[in-house]
């Protein structure tokens, strides 16, 4: 579902996310919060690639998307985006994230501001 929210709004709900994120992985030892998180980067990564060009760390010129490996591990992943995030590419998000079969968030920061796709479906858009 589709939320325009203020700028404010979204970034609160991102703490909340966060912190929700760190209660749960809290129950995972280091090992297996890193290798969860190669697996939610990996199924990001091809759903992304799947909707346009994807770039690790900025590697290639003027990508669709870049986001960076390199990351702490968590549930969520930063995304800088090129192009609009329109809902048909947060379906490909969407099912990835599915499939992984836990709770996550990917946060687009692009040419329309900010907007983050939260795997219970919400998709949430600075005003």
């Amino acid at each position: 579902m589709e939320h325009f929210l203020s700028e404010e709004e979204l970034a609160g709900l991102v703490r909340e996310f966060v912190k929700h994120g760190e209660k749960l992985d809290r129950l995972l030892t280091e090992d297996e919060e890193v290798r969860a998180f190669e697996r939610f980067y990996e199924a990001m990564k091809e759903s992304l690639s799947s909707v346009g060009s994807f770039s690790e760390g900025g590697q290639d010129d003027e990508p669709d998307f870049t986001s960076w490996r390199q990351m702490e591990p968590s549930r969520m992943l930063r995304v800088r985006a090129r192009v609009p995030v329109t809902l048909e590419m947060a379906g490909a998000v969407l099912a990835a994230c599915e499939a992984l079969g836990s709770e996550h968030a990917v946060v687009f920061d692009g040419p329309e501001g900010r907007c983050v796709l939260f795997s219970n479906g919400d998709f949430c858009r600075e005003e």
